[in-house]
């Protein structure tokens, strides 16, 4: 004869389930954990089993909803004295990190509704503080995506974005082949692209071909030093733009110096 439980929804090793209570008014399921004691607790900073137990403690941890009702964890957590840290130490939960007030799978729940939804319709769906929500985002970004991928570069496109006022610029690179955004680093300086072109092996560095850029000093200085065989090409606005401020000085020297009939034929020709 079969016996309902919730416990298989809470597969959770190293700890247990021993409770529940249900509230009805409020729409919230508490779920009471405590650690399985035939575990010796580890340090949640290096891994390592616990000397001993320092203290007990406790917090609340959001879940996965069940069915309509909010999933909340009563979690029972020890304190232990490890000896590699030489400290106090919170144990390793394998379902959250230390500190934190949600689980990982409800983290990673998160993180794809983001790819969706704004981070104000999450937090309204789920009924968490925004500033959380955009937290677990970034966390899942920087896990997803943090690391840089240098893998099978050719041709680079280099360019900076403004992010504040005050000439507060971003410097952004490119696959320029497929369109991938390869990496982003705060600022415009030769410093900003020493630090991209510092994660890339000499053999990557040496498969650049070519490097798509304004004419900003910096880049150019950078390029030349990293990938001095990579062939270095201004992009066609910054030409042209170029290219119209010489010819306005050209044109205003002209006029200048022109006769009276003369101005009258130079005398809006600038968009010619």
């Amino acid at each position: 004869m079969s016996k309902l439980s919730i416990v298989d929804y809470f597969p959770f090793p190293r700890a247990k389930v021993v409770d529940q209570n249900v509230s009805q008014q409020v729409r919230v399921t508490i779920i009471r954990v405590e650690p399985n004691k035939r575990f010796t607790p580890r340090c949640h900073v290096c891994g390592e089993d616990g000397d001993s137990v320092h203290s007990i403690h406790s917090r609340q941890v959001r879940d996965l909803d069940v069915a309509s009702m909010s999933s909340v964890l009563d979690v029972s957590y020890r304190k232990v004295r490890c000896l590699k840290c030489i400290g106090v130490r919170a144990e390793q939960l394998t379902f959250c990190d230390a500190g934190k007030h949600v689980t990982h799978r409800l983290a990673r729940y998160i993180f794809d509704l983001c790819k969706m939804l704004t981070v104000q319709e999450v937090s309204k769906h789920l009924a968490i503080d925004k500033k959380t929500i955009k937290a677990i985002d970034l966390a899942g970004l920087e896990a997803a995506h943090g690391q840089t991928d240098y893998s099978n570069l050719r041709i680079l496109a280099i360019d900076e974005i403004a992010v504040k006022k005050g000439h507060q610029y971003m410097t952004v690179v490119l696959d320029y082949i497929s369109g991938r955004v390869v990496w982003v680093g705060e600022g415009r300086r030769k410093e900003t692209l020493d630090e991209f072109f510092g994660g890339m092996s000499m053999a990557e560095k040496a498969g650049i071909e070519a490097v798509a850029m304004d004419m900003w000093e910096p880049f150019i200085n950078r390029v030349t030093k990293h990938c001095p065989q990579a062939k270095i090409v201004f992009d066609l606005f910054h030409l042209v733009k170029a290219f119209g401020e010489v010819i306005d000085e050209v044109r205003r020297s002209e006029y200048a110096a022109a006769t009276k009939a003369q101005k009258g034929v130079l005398k809006g020709s600038r968009y010619l």
